[in-house]
């Protein structure tokens, strides 16, 4: 099996971001509720829609529709590390 040193692995997450930046690919941030009833924050890849705020940081583009950004509005996109790299809006 071949290795990869961590600085290759850099280097193509990093090509990896740009080319999904050019070809419009980025992350849609939707407030959602679970089953339970109980709001929840997905964040999943795709592309943008009629509609959607869209918000570029630092090479990042972020899809939000209308009802997911006016419950966001006002707050910040944060994560938590760990186990499951949970994404939370504070």
């Amino acid at each position: 099996m071949m290795g990869i040193t961590s600085k290759a692995t850099a280097m193509l997450k990093k090509k990896l971001l740009e080319s999904c930046f050019e070809a419009g690919i980025g992350f849609r941030m939707l407030v959602a509720k679970n089953e339970c009833g109980e709001k929840t924050l997905v964040i999943k890849p795709d592309r943008a829609r009629e509609g959607d705020e869209v918000l570029e940081l630092d090479g990042v583009r972020i899809f939000i529709d209308r009802a997911s950004a006016a419950q966001a509005a006002g707050r910040e996109l944060d994560c938590v590390d760990d186990r499951r790299s949970s994404f939370l809006l504070r």
